[in-house]
């Protein structure tokens, strides 16, 4: 996912049993991945939230 945005949000993964993980935040001008493919403990990561 990439932030193209000026501000810095705080954001989590939430994975397919509604497990969640712990918040980071994401500067402003960056991009970051989430383990594509991974399937953990909780299942695969469905999508990314606010914190």
């Amino acid at each position: 996912m990439t932030n193209d945005r000026t501000t810095a949000p705080d954001v989590k993964v939430v994975c397919q049993d509604g497990a969640e993980g712990v918040c980071h935040t994401m500067p402003p001008a960056t991009t970051t991945t989430v383990g594509e493919g991974y399937a953990g403990t909780h299942g695969p990561v469905v999508h990314v939230a606010p914190c």
